[in-house]
Parts: structure tokens; sequence; C-alpha cells
């Protein structure tokens, strides 16, 4: 039996904040799971603003806001 422990992450359209979850995974012959935690980090006023806009931005503009995305995801599961 293969098991995996995961963190998921996932920042919808919604915009209400940055859902994290921790689930164990297994599989033998079909998939099982459990989820161990889960939280919401609801996104600041300015965060949900620079998100709202981003399909204004110029593309190297949404790179910067990709990457400074991907930073405060990370910051979040430390």
């Amino acid at each position: 039996m293969n098991k995996y422990n995961v963190v998921g992450v996932m920042s919808g359209t919604s915009l209400d904040g940055l859902d994290v979850v921790w689930s164990k995974l297994s599989f033998n012959k079909t998939w099982f799971y459990e989820i161990i935690h889960g939280k919401t980090y609801e996104y600041s006023t300015k965060w949900k603003s620079e998100l709202e806009n981003a399909h204004k931005l110029r593309a190297r503009d949404l790179v910067f806001l990709d990457k400074k995305l991907g930073n405060y995801i990370w910051r979040k599961n430390q």
C-alpha cells in the first residue's frame, strides 16, 4: 500500500483567501483520503485588490505578481 502526506493549496475566484489543507492519501487498488487539517488565510484588502485587478496588468507586471503570490503562499506554509 502506498501512503502519502499531502499539502494542497488553492485560491479560488471568490478571493476570500488562500485555502490550505493537509491530508493523508493511500492507494490499495483504489484511492482513500483523510483530511487532517484545513485552514483559510483571509486575504488582506491590499492582496484582494491586487488579485482582482490582475487581468489589467501587462505581461511583465503579471509575472511579478505571480512571483509575489508564490512567495506569499510559501510563507503561509512555513
